[in-house]
């Protein structure tokens, strides 16, 4: 179960490091909120 876990884990990550990628504009208006 563990390692189902694990690997759901990683599918989500990449998907969010794919999206940050593809759409830098959201991640910068993001950081710009938060600082």
């Amino acid at each position: 179960m563990s390692h189902g876990i694990r690997r759901a884990a990683r599918i989500d990550y990449r998907r969010d490091v794919s999206t940050i990628c593809t759409k830098p504009k959201i991640v910068v208006s993001i950081v710009g909120d938060k600082g």
